[in-house]
């Protein structure tokens, strides 16, 4: 998905649980940070992180607010509606 700090994946691809992911983050100097992540459904890791002994466990997927009228605000637009990462909090 195409965001504004960053792109994730290729265009069109569609990944299988444990496939490389591509990711290229846009620094403060106007270059990219080229990364590896990694394909793991939102329940995989869930069942991971409870299986590992963790409890409490909570899945936060932060979005831009609807609202924001700041720098760049027309180009946020994809992360108004779609969290450009997941935060899992979760206690051992």
């Amino acid at each position: 998905m195409p965001f504004a700090l960053a792109r994730i994946g290729e265009a069109g691809r569609c990944y299988s649980p444990g496939d490389p992911v591509p990711a290229w983050l846009a620094t403060p100097s106007g270059n990219n940070l080229e990364l590896v992540d990694y394909c793991w459904p939102k329940q995989i890791m869930l069942e991971l992180l409870s299986g590992a002994g963790f409890a409490h466990i909570h899945l936060l997927e932060p979005t831009a607010p609807p609202d924001y009228k700041g720098p760049n605000a027309k180009l946020l637009r994809h992360e108004v509606q779609h969290p450009l990462y997941v935060i899992y909090l979760a206690r051992k």
